[in-house]
């Protein structure tokens, strides 16, 4: 049976994050440790998951991917840095493309910090389409990729980080949060609320 090195840093990567039928128990942390291969009766990947192991196929797409994601980059590292003794400490420069894919709300907010915590030297270009995603990373390093006519060109936007999720798909996204056959009636409801036409606000809203 061959063992994952690092299996530490996955902990700390997922200790506050929750999948599954546990994500709406707060209390309840889920811990993964020690990953690895085992090779009887055919070469299947192990890790254990508060205490009880699972095959790697048993997880969902979210954690899977993210597993393999930590994985990839602290192999990688390992390999570039073969006499040192903190080798997640190297330099490198990382591309990932649709971070958020499959993962869960509460890993899409910390996906990039804890990345750049964990691997603190290394660069990372990060592509995403989620306004989740967006609301942790700092203005400074988003760059908003436009493609007109073959032309790429790039904005960045004025803030960021901490903004809720309607703010950052208006904002920065340039999309209406609400569907826009509701953000009609919204505004047809507020215009009959504001020219005093309360029966006609009412019967509007019940429709």
């Amino acid at each position: 049976m061959h063992r994952f090195p690092h299996n530490m840093e996955l902990d700390r990567l997922l200790e506050e994050s929750g999948s599954g039928s546990h994500w709406r128990d707060k209390k309840k942390k889920i811990k993964y440790s020690n990953l690895r291969i085992k090779r009887i009766p055919r070469p299947h990947m192990l890790v254990d998951k508060n205490g009880e192991t699972f095959n790697l196929e048993q997880l969902s797409d979210g954690e899977k991917n993210l597993i393999a994601l930590i994985g990839d980059i602290a192999r990688r590292l390992s390999i570039a840095n073969p006499f040192s003794k903190e080798p997640l400490l190297g330099d490198g420069i990382i591309l990932i493309d649709e971070v958020d894919l499959h993962l869960h709300p509460a890993w899409q907010r910390l996906i990039i910090p804890r990345l750049t915590k964990l691997f603190p030297n290394c660069q990372f270009f990060i592509t995403t389409h989620s306004p989740l995603v967006i609301s942790h990373v700092n203005p400074d390093n988003i760059f908003l990729l436009q493609n007109e006519d073959n032309i790429m060109t790039y904005k960045k936007p004025e803030e960021s980080f901490g903004m809720s999720v309607d703010r950052v798909v208006e904002l920065i996204m340039d999309q209406d949060a609400r569907p826009s056959e509701t953000k009609k009636n919204l505004n047809n409801l507020f215009e009959l609320i504001e020219r005093n036409k309360i029966d006609d606000a009412k019967k509007v809203l019940k429709e």
